[in-house]
């Protein structure tokens, strides 16, 4: 069974369309609000501050969060979180290690990869940044039961797959099969 289009015969969009594009909307804005001023910390290394003095942005911030929640990863494996070109990853990472938040190295297995990680010194001040801005996260998982919770994970991520789509998927999405999605790991049947 398919679900029903988000746009009615009408060119009109469902309600529960509607609902869905409103929060999104909310939620994209309210993320990129700068955070209150706080009082000066004792950490020598104040983020936002950072990013700021070295022209870093939203891209920016996104690639350190990936970094920092997944751990230790190429540029090539950064560029396909991001949806990026690898020129474009590599790029941020160089600017993001020249402000002295990213460490590069040479992957010792394969010296044409570059290994990505958080540099040292400002591995608690990350941590801290992630923890401030996951708590609205962790309170609404709080607010839910496990079949909410696992309802509002899985709809996003099926929302990120098709956000990630290019046009000519969907006729590869129909010779698949049902029940068959393509994640970035490959084809998995679908729960």
């Amino acid at each position: 069974m398919t679900a029903p289009s988000m746009i009615s015969p009408g060119g009109r969009l469902d309600d529960d369309s509607k609902r869905l594009l409103a929060a999104i909307l909310e939620f994209s804005s309210l993320s990129r609000r700068e955070e209150p001023r706080r009082e000066p910390r004792s950490s020598r290394l104040d983020l936002g501050r950072t990013m700021q003095e070295h022209g870093l942005g939203a891209r920016h911030a996104s690639a350190l969060l990936s970094v920092a929640l997944y751990g230790p990863m190429t540029v090539t494996q950064l560029a396909g979180r991001h949806h990026v070109m690898v020129k474009t990853a590599s790029l941020i990472a160089v600017e993001l290690e020249r402000a002295g938040l990213l460490e590069r190295r040479a992957d010792p297995t394969d010296r044409r990869c570059t290994i990505l990680k958080i540099a040292k010194g400002s591995r608690r001040v990350i941590e801290d940044g992630v923890k401030r801005r996951a708590a609205p996260l962790q309170r609404t998982l709080d607010r839910l039961s496990r079949a909410q919770r696992e309802g509002l994970i899985r709809g996003l991520e099926v929302l990120a797959e098709e956000m990630s789509r290019s046009p000519g998927e969907e006729a590869s999405r129909a010779a698949r099969g049902p029940g068959q999605v393509v994640t970035r790991l490959g084809v998995r049947r679908q729960p």
